[in-house]
């Protein structure tokens, strides 16, 4: 069915749906006809064009956990008791989801790897009440470690670095990297907990790190560039 005949039809019953959204974002961000979210900003445009608008066809029930992962299974189960027609969510909220309803159907906006979260069977039939974008996490991992040491030859450490408390990120992507370092052979995997100071020293690291890959990437291209051997 297309989008104006839903809307159409939606107008005529006198129908407002209720879209739940969840956000890591604080609620004032994501909720509303306007939120300051652009992702859900740029959700609510791609509605409008469309053919649906805000306040007349739907309005949104927007739960946002404040940047805190660990709130999410109680702001879960508060949205899932507002029986909302369906969830528009991402990242760890979708474990939580999974686990609180069976019935209303659930859109995931970029789930790392739904198969590997448990979330779907597979991504052919996932069957049950999800569906949506995967970000096919588990395929890009270890093709990503090998651009990197194509790069940058030669022995080196490489940090990832997650929310700890976040068991959607953190644990499927342990197991990623796992099997990243196993098509890599000279890399090694190790897991360390750190502090606020320590991870902000490691950030800044990183972030010099990259400026330092990009130019001497820069470097490379340019002097396999035609037009440098032309000069």
């Amino acid at each position: 069915m297309g989008a104006l005949p839903w809307a159409a039809m939606a107008q005529k019953r006198g129908t407002i749906y209720r879209i739940g959204i969840v956000g890591l974002s604080p609620t004032s961000e994501i909720e509303g006809a306007q939120p300051r979210s652009p992702q859900t900003a740029m959700f609510l445009r791609a509605m409008s064009q469309m053919g649906y608008t805000y306040g007349e066809h739907y309005v949104t029930l927007a739960h946002g956990v404040a940047g805190n992962p660990l709130g999410m299974e109680g702001l879960v189960h508060e949205l899932v008791r507002q029986r909302p027609d369906v969830i528009v969510a991402t990242g760890p909220a979708l474990q939580a989801l999974k686990r609180a309803t069976s019935k209303i159907p659930i859109v995931m906006t970029a789930a790392l790897d739904p198969v590997e979260m448990g979330l779907v069977p597979n991504l052919v039939q996932p069957g049950g009440n999800l569906t949506g974008l995967s970000l096919q996490a588990s395929d890009v991992t270890s093709k990503r470690l090998q651009l990197l040491k194509e790069v940058a030859p030669g022995p080196g450490a490489v940090a990832v670095v997650w929310n700890q408390s976040s068991m959607a990120i953190g644990v499927p992507l342990r197991t990623r990297l796992r099997r990243a370092v196993g098509s890599c052979p000279r890399l090694r995997s190790k897991t360390r907990r750190s502090g606020s100071a320590r991870l902000r020293g490691l950030l800044r690291r990183a972030a010099a790190a990259f400026w330092c890959l990009l130019l001497r990437y820069c470097s490379h291209a340019r002097r396999k560039s035609p037009m440098s051997s032309a000069d």
